[in-house]
C-alpha cells in the first residue's frame, strides 16, 4: 500500500517563479536553435545555387572565343530562378512550429507574472 509523502517547500512562489522562468529562457533556445538551422539550411541552398551558377557560367565562358568578339560593357545579366516549392512548404511548417512556440512563451510569461 503507497503512503501519502507530504514534504513542506519553504518559498514556493519563488520556487514557482523559477521553474517558470527556466521554461521561458528554454523556449527561447528551442527558437534560437531553429532560427539557426534555417539560416544553415538557407546558406547551404545558397552555396549549391553558387555552384550551380558558376558551372553554367564556366561552361558559357569555354563557348565563347572572346577573340573575336569586339569589346563591349556588359551590364547585367539577368538569370530566370526556378520555383523551388519544396522549400516553402518546409518555411510554412517552421512557421507552425515557431507560433506554437511563441504561443507557449507567452503563456508561461503570463503566469510568471501573476505570481
Amino acid at each position: 500500500m503507497m503512503e501519502a509523502l507530504h514534504v513542506k517547500i519553504e518559498r514556493p512562489k519563488e520556487l514557482r517563479k523559477n521553474i517558470l522562468q527556466i521554461a521561458i529562457d528554454t523556449i527561447e533556445l528551442m527558437k534560437k536553435i531553429d532560427e539557426y538551422g534555417e539560416m544553415r539550411e538557407e546558406k547551404r541552398r545558397k552555396i549549391s545555387e553558387f555552384k550551380h551558377l558558376m558551372a553554367e557560367i564556366k561552361k558559357l565562358n569555354m563557348k565563347l572565343n572572346v577573340s573575336q568578339w569586339p569589346q563591349v560593357k556588359i551590364e547585367e545579366l539577368k538569370i530566370k530562378k526556378k520555383p523551388e516549392k519544396l522549400i516553402e512548404k518546409k518555411k510554412i511548417e517552421k512557421k507552425t512550429k515557431k507560433a506554437l512556440l511563441d504561443e507557449e512563451l507567452e503563456m508561461l510569461k503570463k503566469r510568471l507574472e501573476r505570481l
